[in-house]
């Protein structure tokens, strides 16, 4: 309703009709006193905007059966592909879709959709031993209302026989296998032969926290 300008008694007429289709007989008056705010009282907060519904996550299997490595399903573009940048609901993504957060700048996490989950890859260099670069990928932009209902999975490890690793405060160099999980090479010997004179270029150095975050660690591998 437009009430009349200024402060004080508003008088709002109303008629009522039943179900039926009966109307009142006369006019309703209700006399409505406006609140005015004492000085220096901050303003009432505005109705916020209807809020957009936030969809439920797809079900996503038990973490135990979640292979570490999963099936590649993720079409490889041959050329570079212009990035669409708009945000989709979770309940589109299908299984292998990589995915950020809607508004991500540079250097935000890249997620792979796996068996229900949101799997990060921790860095760079585990992005691209996957994928030939970020351009020749779709990776889809998802709301950022929404991101936060998927499970969390296991950040993904390095593509397997993509690279050898170790942490700084182990002299062991490891060995990714073709579930993900990882065994020490016994020694220098064994590493070329398997893996060429220069096998120690594919050695990288990462952080102990993605390392036990990320890698089921096994025994020796075998020769």
């Amino acid at each position: 309703f437009t009430l009349s300008a200024g402060d004080g008694v508003k008088k709002l007429w109303f008629k009522f009709m039943s179900v039926d289709g009966t109307e009142t007989t006369s006019d309703i008056t209700i006399s409505v006193t406006l609140a005015i705010p004492a000085p220096g009282t901050p303003a009432a907060p505005a109705t916020p905007a209807e809020e957009i519904p936030v969809v439920a996550p797809k079900p996503a299997v038990p973490v135990a059966e979640l292979p570490r490595v999963p099936a590649v399903v993720t079409v490889i573009s041959e050329k570079a592909m212009a990035p669409d940048f708009t945000p989709i609901s979770i309940a589109v993504l299908q299984e292998g879709d990589l995915f950020m957060i809607e508004d991500g700048k540079a250097g935000v996490s890249v997620y792979w959709y796996t068996g229900g989950y949101k799997r990060p890859f921790p860095n760079e260099r585990t992005f691209l031993s996957w994928f030939p670069s970020f351009d020749r990928v779709s990776i889809k932009r998802v709301k950022k209302n929404e991101i936060g209902s998927l499970a969390w999975g296991p950040s993904m490890p390095y593509k397997p026989g993509s690279k050898l690793i170790k942490v700084v405060d182990d002299p062991k160099v490891y060995a990714i296998q073709e579930d993900g999980s990882v065994c020490h090479i016994k020694d220098e010997s064994s590493a070329q032969k398997k893996y060429g004179m220069t096998w120690n270029k594919k050695v990288d150095d990462m952080p102990v926290s993605i390392f036990l975050g990320t890698y089921k660690r096994l025994d020796v591998c075998a020769d």
